[in-house]
């Protein structure tokens, strides 16, 4: 995380724990709060046009959350898939933040730079050309997880090699 400047400067754990980290998982995405059903991580692709392909299993249970969703990046290096109702409610909060705000500058401007609205449809989701470059997805093997807010997705590779 870059350092946090000012009384007024808030992190990206902060804008988390303001919205309610699971619980906002709970309330937001599932109104009758029982457990929305996402445990593992599906291996699946994504194409050489950017397309990432969702099992159908996963585009069931997707589906019934919602059908838009924003994807986008802090780092490049893998992607953040939001239900949007989730993100309107970052954006909301970064809303309230002063536009002098160097933190919320720096957050706005490397998601605005990896992301996108998106729509899941019978083929999948389609995943920004700039994130896709940069977090060496198109035309690989991908992972997807969920942690219990939004979606992680990374190069297959790139999250192994990572991880050993």
């Amino acid at each position: 995380m870059w350092r946090a400047e000012a009384a007024e400067a808030t992190t990206w754990a902060n804008i988390e724990s303001e919205l309610g980290g699971n619980a906002l998982a709970k309330r937001e995405l599932n109104p009758k709060r029982r457990t929305v059903g996402f445990r593992g991580c599906w291996v699946t692709e994504v194409t050489a046009g950017g397309c990432l392909h969702v099992p159908n299993a996963l585009r069931r249970v997707m589906s019934r959350i919602s059908n838009k969703f924003y994807v986008t990046s802090l780092d490049g290096k893998w992607a953040t898939l939001y239900p949007l109702v989730v993100w309107e409610r970052i954006e909301e909060h970064l809303s309230r933040l002063s536009p002098e705000n160097r933190t919320k500058q720096k957050f706005l401007t490397r998601t605005n730079l990896y992301g996108a609205k998106t729509t899941l449809n019978r083929s999948g989701l389609n995943l920004p050309t700039v994130l896709c470059e940069s977090a060496d997805l198109r035309g690989r093997d991908a992972v997807i997880l969920w942690n219990g807010v939004y979606f992680s997705i990374y190069a297959l590779r790139g999250l192994e090699g990572s991880i050993q």
